[in-house]
C-alpha cells in the first residue's frame, strides 16, 4: 500500500527549499510534532520563537511592555507574510515531498 505524498508547510519549502522538511523545523525548535505537514507549523514556529525573544529581552533587563511592543511590530508581519504565502501555494504542488514506501513480496509456495 503506498502512502500518500507528505506536504510540507514550512517557510523555507514554500520559497524553494525542499530539503528543510517540516519534521526537521519540529526538532530544531521543539515544537509538537503534530503541527508538522500541516499549515499550523509556521505559526507554532512564530509562537516559539516570540516566546523565546521576550525570554532574551526580560533576561536582559528590558521592561515588559517595550519588550512585547517591540516583538509585535516584527511578529504580525511575518504572520500576514506566511498565511499570504500559504493561500498562495494551497492547491500548489510545489511541496509535496513523497514519503518513502514498502515494498511486499509474495513468497510462492
Amino acid at each position: 500500500m503506498q502512502q500518500n505524498p507528505l506536504k510540507n508547510y514550512n517557510i523555507f519549502a514554500l520559497r524553494g527549499d525542499y530539503e528543510t522538511t517540516d519534521m526537521d523545523v519540529v526538532e530544531e525548535l521543539g515544537l509538537d510534532p503534530a503541527v508538522a505537514n500541516t499549515p499550523a507549523i509556521n505559526d507554532a514556529a512564530i509562537n516559539k520563537m516570540y516566546l523565546q525573544n521576550l525570554e532574551e529581552y526580560l533576561s536582559r533587563g528590558m521592561d515588559e511592555k517595550a519588550a512585547e511592543s517591540l516583538l509585535a511590530s516584527t511578529v504580525m508581519p511575518l504572520l500576514l507574510l506566511l498565511r499570504l504565502l500559504l493561500r498562495i501555494s494551497k492547491n500548489s504542488t510545489i511541496c509535496k515531498r513523497k514519503t518513502p514506501t514498502l515494498k511486499t513480496s509474495s513468497i510462492g509456495v
